[in-house]
């Protein structure tokens, strides 16, 4: 009896551990209070009096920022991958002395993660496809398939097929013109339950999270069942609206918004309309990210005609970035940098700029001496801007990012909201994943939020969804014997 080879299916079993991994199956209650929601994310209230002073809020809502930061950890997660075999009797590879006793063989994957385990099992009959329908080898009635000429509205969940434009017949990405697919989601596995996210400036968002496979089985000349992936892939899609997540939230009607500095926009997108500036968290494979930064597609590479238009160009990305900790600093507060440093805020500095900003001011102090040391990138940093430092004698570095700033003449009216940010990563259509990872590939999907506008609000301005799939399966089979 020989198991499925951890090695081969390491991709798939990958995207199963990614779906899993942190997300919460319930809530954590004390005395019918919920401390931890479905998120994963701490429930945080912080109550001051109705005539409480400014200064209250502020102290306010540092301990509630306190309190989030100390309620997470980082934990490793390692998937395994057990089951599926098939063994003939009475003749072994002789198929006239000898049949297979088993009409159905499955593929189980399990992992582990806090809070919910589980596992998605597929079942096949032998020489099957994995497809819509399992069970009656065959991919092409429309049983099996996601219909490109029907399914061309994305908002319907059951019938919309991943790789659609939104036009009838039309795709795109990569892995275009696959209809033949098995999708994983919530309804079948409690692991891609939906995951809230909140947007302080804009409506709410509801992330729905699916893994989808094409490929098929077979019993060949030598007895074994073989199973061939064709294409995987693992979607995220922004819901609660037929668009998306805006990289720029100003509500003016029939205005369209960038950010890239010198299009021929109707209007530039102010810095305080950014969602990269509303501290907006997304869920990838189970990981928290907080969205960094949005650069909607360059003009002209993806006009849409109505609110039914996808489009995936090679312009266009999203930045990430995984926040260790994220607070309002007073002066003379002190936050980690890693590695026996700490970034300490002095003071806010004078208005300057065309915009009158305040610069948030600071020292890098070495724990381990106590002594101030030389941090020029980091020590002024104006708000909305990022700065990255390098710890000194190494290559390995941090950045800092400041959200706002406030000035006062009072020393308690000067603080700074400061985010310590230790990993960043940026995602552009058409991109691979580094390695392990480098046989996964990006593709974003954009819509537009107001494309009854005209030219040039026909320009995409959404995130619709983020798809990473592979299609290098079929010359390294998964087989069972």
């Amino acid at each position: 009896m020989k198991s499925l080879n951890v090695k081969k299916i390491a991709a798939l079993a990958g995207v199963t551990l990614l779906a899993g991994a942190g997300l919460a199956a319930a809530t954590l209650s004390y005395g019918g209070t919920v401390l931890v929601d479905e998120t994963g994310a701490p429930r945080v209230s912080v109550v001051v009096g109705q005539n409480a002073a400014a200064s209250d809020g502020v102290a306010a809502g540092r301990i509630a920022a306190k309190i989030a930061s100390a309620a997470y950890k980082t934990t490793t997660y390692t998937p395994t991958v057990t089951g599926g075999t098939c063994s003939a009797v009475g003749g072994g590879n002789d198929s006239t002395s000898g049949t297979c006793d088993v009409l159905t063989e499955s593929v189980t994957l399990n992992f582990t993660a806090p809070g919910i385990s589980g596992a998605y099992e597929i079942e096949q009959l032998i020489n099957d496809y994995v497809d819509r329908e399992l069970g009656n080898r065959v991919d092409s009635i429309s049983d099996d398939i996601y219909d490109l000429n029907n399914a061309y509205d994305d908002s319907d969940e059951e019938e919309y097929n991943l790789w659609t434009d939104g036009t009838v017949g039309g795709t795109f990405g990569g892995a275009s013109g696959e209809d033949a697919m098995l999708k994983i989601d919530a309804a079948g596995f409690t692991p891609f339950n939906d995951v809230s996210v909140p947007h302080p400036e804009d409506e709410d968002y509801t992330e729905k999270q699916a893994v989808w496979i094409t490929g098929s089985n077979e019993n060949d000349e030598n007895g074994d069942f073989t199973g061939y992936v064709d294409m995987i892939a693992y979607n995220i899609k922004f819901t609660g609206n037929d668009h998306g997540i805006p990289g720029c939230t100003d509500e003016v009607e029939n205005d369209y918004y960038g950010t890239e500095t010198g299009a021929p926009l109707t209007e530039e997108c102010a810095q305080t309309d950014l969602t990269a500036e509303d501290n907006v968290k997304i869920v990838i494979g189970g990981d928290e990210w907080v969205i960094t930064d949005i650069q909607t597609p360059d003009i002209g590479d993806c006009v849409l005609q109505d609110d039914l238009d996808r489009c995936s160009p090679a312009s266009g990305s999203i930045t990430l970035a995984k926040e260790s900790d994220r607070r309002i600093m007073q002066l003379g507060d002190t936050m980690n940098l890693g590695n026996n440093y700490q970034l300490k805020l002095t003071d806010i500095g004078v208005a300057e700029t065309i915009d009158n900003e305040h610069a948030a001011l600071f020292d890098v102090i070495d724990t381990t001496t106590n002594d101030t040391v030389e941090a020029s990138d980091i020590q002024k940093i104006f708000p909305g801007d990022t700065a990255e430092w390098t710890y000194p004698g190494t290559s390995d570095s941090v950045k800092v990012h400041v959200y706002k700033t406030t000035y006062g003449y009072e020393l308690f009216q000067r603080w700074a909201e400061v985010a310590i940010r230790q990993e960043e990563w940026e995602l552009k259509d058409g991109d691979t994943l580094d390695d392990p990872n480098d046989d996964w590939n990006v593709e974003l999907v954009w819509k537009n939020k107001d494309p009854a506008a005209g030219t040039p609000q026909e320009d995409a301005d959404a995130l619709r969804e983020i798809i990473f799939y592979a299609t290098e399966y079929n010359d390294d089979p998964i087989e069972l014997s």
